[in-house]
């Protein structure tokens, strides 16, 4: 984008028809200087004719000198007094002396008709001005022209025939003009055409029409059309305001300006102005209404629009600012792979002189500014009020450093299909070569929000706080209050991380998360807290406290406690400490609710099988007694509404693997233990035994415990039952 404006400032000069606006002025300018010069000598001729010569003459000369200074002189090889009353001059030649220069005008016939006041010259009439003295070979300007009538009484000079003219490296034709002496009015008929060069370069300027107002210091052309090599400029209209030493100082063209090149460039407008310096050099260009600019290779595309462009321009005519306004849209692609789009309600483009070249270093975009990047599948897209770019390089500069200002918004895409957007009251990022956000910063009422699929389901979630640090190797942090929610829950901390390319998340210091599960939310705090998006897992860590989640009245306290989002399931690690949990159960008409502590090494939670598992050891500890075993498993109930959460409560827990149960004195130990929680009951089996300080030990197949009235029942190999009753203590 910001390469093809910069093709198309360094030929603002050419494309605005600066050249044509000169070219006219040295075809305008010269053909009228000659006609001013002939028709004045011609108003003073036709006394002298009419009063000194009567007759025919061979080799007639007339001088007039004021002071011993020649003015002019008049040469004829003859001149013939006619009984119409017409004088005819043959092979004239006239010198028109002005200090050190002259002018020669030089004709075969010149014809006098003195009644009515019209001088014709039927056969060509050469005119030579600004010829040094002496120096004929060297005159400035050459017209040749045919056909010429001088109407003494209107002080108009005219003719119908072509004209042609070159002047100081300029050469053309026309066809058709006429001079008033009086009004210092020149007009060109039509098919005005000049050639000159310019740096080597040939130029050529073509005109329908063509009007010099002297006096007025204005030319006009029409239909203009001018080619520079393979550029070709066209104006409906041109109008050059000179100043008093002739030259151009400002140029317009209206009715529509369109410019082209054979390299696939285009530029079209309604009107344009440009001012130029004293060695005809852009000071400024104006462009007005449906300004376009575009350039087509088989490696870009590149588009331009805005309602008016104003440039201006710097020593050697290299222009330093441009200003676009209304509606401004720009785009450049390279191939299919990367783009770039800008849109705004005004644009301001400064440059640096390199070489004798603008170089793009700095771009400032107004009025819900957009600025889209695509490059190699990943997308990067600005939005500001204000937005500012910084450019690095001098053959294809690239925006290295972007301020965004009043409701700031940066997206960013992935080629995976991550989408990252942040938005605050204000943006400053550095880019990467590949136009990717490298580092930066955002500040006031940041939001940050990520966007992907996993597993075939969208996700997204979206942070807040006061300030966001953006690094190079692609994470966010926020500080300042920081919060991320997604479709589950939310997180606070005292700095949330967001990694784009790998889709992680990171919470640090103070980190309290809620979920929405089931009838109660479920809540866990913890020092540190980490998120795998692709795996579907959170992870929360302790420190000097360990991470704890609690749902309703369960709870577990661990080093470390990981969230399996995707297959609804949590795990407990103790790490170098121990897992603690709290369940409780419900209370039912014969028992009142009851709480269970559980310490293990390991706890997993499954929402889909209601259950909870721990690994050992593992000790659980209620009004019932205390159970330690390898391994236990809590079955919970479903929540009312039909989905499993953790706050479920406890309904049966099977301890397996070198159980022990202890009730006040009383030991039992086994292979594998049953308890239900609604009557308490305790069923111990596995080579069951019983250690009781009064009942000593007693063994069976299987051993309950009632803990309604604390009685053990026994149940033999032989199906003999045996009951005994130890009181718990």
């Amino acid at each position: 984008m910001w390469h093809g404006m910069r093709i198309t400032v360094e030929r603002l000069r050419m494309w605005l028809l600066i050249g044509a606006g000169a070219l006219l002025l040295l075809v305008a300018g010269f053909i009228g200087y000659a006609r001013y010069r002939t028709g004045s000598f011609l108003k003073r001729l036709p006394a002298k004719l009419g009063v000194d010569i009567k007759q025919s003459t061979n080799g007639f000369t007339y001088s007039q000198s004021v002071k011993g200074r020649t003015l002019f002189t008049v040469h004829a090889s003859k001149m013939i007094q006619r009984t119409d009353g017409k004088v005819t001059l043959h092979d004239v030649k006239i010198i028109v002396h002005d200090g050190s220069r002259i002018d020669r005008i030089s004709s075969n016939e010149f014809i006098y008709d003195q009644t009515n006041g019209v001088i014709q010259a039927d056969g060509e009439v050469h005119l030579d001005l600004d010829t040094p003295e002496g120096k004929e070979e060297q005159a400035a300007v050459h017209v040749k022209t045919s056909g010429l009538v001088f109407l003494q009484k209107l002080g108009l000079a005219a003719t119908e025939k072509p004209i042609e003219f070159a002047a100081k490296g300029v050469s053309g034709h026309a066809t058709g003009a006429d001079y008033s002496t009086d009004t210092g009015l020149l007009v060109l008929h039509s098919a005005v055409e000049a050639t000159t060069e310019a740096k080597g370069r040939q130029i050529q300027m073509f005109a329908g029409w063509a009007q010099l107002d002297r006096k007025g210091q204005v030319a006009q052309l029409k239909q203009t059309r001018m080619v520079q090599g393979g550029s070709v400029g066209e104006a409906a209209e041109a109008t050059v305001h000179l100043r008093r030493d002739g030259s151009a100082e400002r140029i317009e063209t209206s009715g529509g300006l369109k410019v082209t090149s054979d390299d696939g460039r285009l530029l079209t407008a309604q009107r344009s102005e440009t001012w130029l310096s004293a060695r005809s050099e852009p000071e400024r260009v104006r462009l007005q209404g449906a300004v376009h600019t575009e350039q087509n290779t088989a490696e870009r595309i590149s588009r331009g629009d805005a309602s008016e462009a104003l440039v201006e321009f710097g020593a050697g005519g290299v222009a330093k600012v441009a200003h676009l306004t209304g509606g401004v849209h720009l785009t450049d692609a390279e191939g299919k792979r990367t783009s770039r789009d800008l849109r705004a309600a005004k644009v301001d483009l400064h440059f640096e002189q390199v070489e004798k070249n603008p170089v793009l270093r700095s771009a400032v975009a107004e009025g819900d500014a957009n600025v889209l990047s695509v490059a190699d599948g990943a997308r990067s897209h600005f939005q500001a009020d204000l937005l500012t770019a910084q450019f690095v390089g001098d053959r294809r500069p690239r925006a290295s450093q972007v301020h965004g200002e009043g409701h700031a918004r940066m997206e960013s895409a992935s080629a995976k299909g991550v989408t990252q957007t942040g938005a605050s009251d204000r943006i400053d990022v550095a880019l990467n070569a590949a136009n990717e956000v490298e580092s930066g910063t955002m500040s006031g009422g940041v939001t940050v929000t990520q966007a992907s699929v996993v597993k075939g389901q969208p996700r997204q979630s979206r942070a807040t706080g006061d300030q966001a640090v953006l690094k190079q190797d692609g994470l966010v942090e926020l500080t300042g209050h920081p919060r991320v929610s997604d479709g589950d829950g939310s997180v606070e901390a005292e700095r949330i991380q967001m990694q784009r390319q790998t889709q992680q998340s990171w919470a640090i210091g103070n980190v309290k998360a809620t979920y929405a599960r089931g009838n109660d939310p479920m809540h866990v705090i913890a020092d540190r807290a980490e998120w795998r998006p692709q795996d579907e897992l959170a992870i929360f860590t302790g420190g000097a406290r360990p991470a704890r989640l609690w749902q309703s009245n369960s709870q577990v306290e661990a080093p470390a406690i990981t969230l399996d989002r995707g297959k609804h399931t949590a795990l407990a690690a103790a790490g170098n400490g121990m897992v603690r949990a709290v369940l409780v159960s419900a209370a039912t008409p014969k028992r009142p609710s009851a709480v269970y502590r559980i310490t293990a090494r390991q706890m997993s939670f499954s929402e889909a099988q209601h259950q909870v598992e721990f690994a050992g050891p593992v000790r659980m500890e209620s009004a019932d007694g205390t159970v330690s075993a390898r391994q236990a498993t809590v079955f919970l109930s479903a929540s009312k509404a039909k989905t499993a959460d953790f706050s479920g409560n406890v309904e049966r827990v099977v301890a397996k693997e070198e159980v022990v149960i202890d009730q006040g004195q009383r030991r039992g130990t086994g292979g594998q233990l049953v308890y239900t929680a609604a009557d308490g009951l305790a069923v111990l089996t596995g080579s069951p035994k019983v250690v009781d300080p009064q009942q000593g030990t007693i063994t069976g197949t299987e051993l309950s415990f009632h803990a309604a009235d604390g009685s053990v029942v026994v149940s033999g190999a032989s199906d003999r039952r045996v009951r005994t009753e130890t009181q718990v203590k």
